[in-house]
């Protein structure tokens, strides 16, 4: 793809064609309805992603919604901050409120120093899934301590949670290598992807409502600790079991899909691929360049919006992990219908119209939140705002991605599986967690 002889939808064909002709996953693409929908039939390999893709769902859910929002209460408690007050305090030297910003930077920037390597691992080595296993073994031992979460302990946790993402982007990285492998044919890999996706959203939105139901049961609506365990306790139990059902029972091994070239090391040779595939697509496909340049300010944004909306709400609103659930929940599905409606508004408008449209729409709504989202007593505007921003934020992104795809007569999953130019991002995190951390308010 470097020295321009292959197309890109060459490339990624050929990526699909290398599992052998007895591995369940090069099966006859012309498969029953029940191949592309739980439990997949035959397809194994099928079946062990969407219970990876219910493990991975948990641990997100788990770890940043409700384990976040008991970290920074506890953060709050060691700086000695009063509930209904702004924390100018500090803990550890930093504000509690900097706490969430402060993990996803460290995490932002190492898994993209991270990708090229995984990268080559899965391209020029048999250890795919050895480094599954390993990772997933790992990752789920890493969740255990957090159940035992507390004012003594929670900056241990806080640390753990680092390594824990850490961890959780390598595992992350070798399940995907898998899923362009599920099928030669782009229809029935689309139809996994969509199955899988709605596997994911069902689990997250599942996850919140038992936990939130579970705490307000046992009268725990305010009590941020005792809901953050019951959310890990359930996330190890259950993700120990899927996991190693899925890595060590229905995924099986790939070998090497090529040699690493002359004069290369494995620990390099994904670094110059992307090097040269960055090039090769700057200088050849403007649009698709531009593409990946606005992933690299939007998917930032979008990260940063969510991790200041969460610290927001706590902050400011006084949320608790039961409260910050919910608000989660609404994000999910208001984004899910973003993403439903959004086709319909390519009937009517032209994508890059309807693109536009939606983030103005976006920012008009997250102005508002800022000006008129100030005190508790303000929860139900906050929510409605919410539900607002992830509706036009999905709606936006779905029409931005339908956008290039038609361009290039790419399946938008297929985008992703390009390169890992989509996470070199311009990290708008850095830029809150000086400010916050410094000088700035929430708001």
């Amino acid at each position: 793809l470097a020295e321009g002889k292959h197309t890109i939808n060459e490339e990624i064909g050929k990526s699909r064609m290398t599992a052998s002709d007895d591995d369940p996953s090069s099966a006859d693409p012309h498969q029953p309805l029940f191949f592309h929908l739980p439990p997949y039939g035959e397809h194994l390999e099928a079946r062990g992603w969407a219970f990876d893709s219910i493990g991975r769902s948990l641990s997100v859910v788990g770890n940043a919604v409700f384990v976040g929002t008991a970290l920074i209460h506890l953060a709050r408690n060691d700086a000695g901050c009063e509930p209904d007050e702004e924390c100018t305090g500090r803990a550890h030297g930093i504000r509690p409120s900097s706490l969430l910003s402060l993990y996803n930077i460290v995490i932002g920037l190492a898994s993209s120093a991270l990708l090229p390597l995984l990268g080559a691992i899965v391209d020029h080595t048999h250890h795919r899934l050895l480094l599954a296993r390993i990772s997933a073994v790992a990752y789920c031992a890493a969740l255990f301590p957090m159940i035992f979460l507390s004012q003594s302990t929670w900056f241990a946790v806080a640390i753990l949670l680092i390594v824990n993402a850490f961890i959780g982007w390598i595992h992350t990285g070798m399940a995907f290598a898998y899923l362009p492998e599920m099928s030669n044919d782009r229809k029935v890999l689309g139809r996994l992807n969509t199955s899988f996706t709605a596997i994911q959203f069902g689990t997250g939105v599942f996850f919140i409502v038992l936990v939130v139901g579970i705490s307000a049961a046992c009268g725990w609506v305010d009590d941020s600790l005792a809901t953050a365990r019951l959310a890990q306790s359930i996330n190890f139990t259950v993700t120990v079991v899927i996991w190693g059902y899925s890595w060590f029972v229905l995924f099986k091994p790939r070998q090497a899909m090529s040699t690493v070239p002359d004069g290369s090391w494995v620990l390099t040779v994904g670094f110059q691929k992307l090097y040269h595939t960055s090039i090769h697509i700057f200088n050849n496909h403007k649009p698709l360049a531009w593409f990946y340049a606005a992933i690299a300010f939007s998917e930032s944004a979008t990260q940063a919006l969510l991790l200041i909306g969460i610290t927001y709400s706590i902050e400011l609103l006084n949320f608790s992990a039961t409260e910050t659930g919910i608000t989660v929940l609404i994000l999910l599905v208001s984004s899910s219908m973003g993403c439903y409606i959004s086709p319909f508004s390519l009937r009517r408008v032209s994508p890059v119209r309807s693109n536009q449209l939606c983030l103005f729409l976006l920012g008009v709504s997250t102005a508002g939140v800022a000006a008129f989202v100030s005190n508790a007593n303000q929860k139900g505007l906050f929510y409605l705002f919410n539900a607002f921003v992830s509706f036009n934020q999905s709606c936006a992104s779905s029409l931005f991605y339908h956008a290039v795809s038609k361009q290039y007569h790419i399946v938008p999953s297929s985008l992703f599986e390009v390169g890992s130019l989509r996470r070199l991002e311009i990290h708008g995190r850095e830029v809150y967690y000086y400010y916050n951390n410094t000088r700035g308010t929430r708001r």
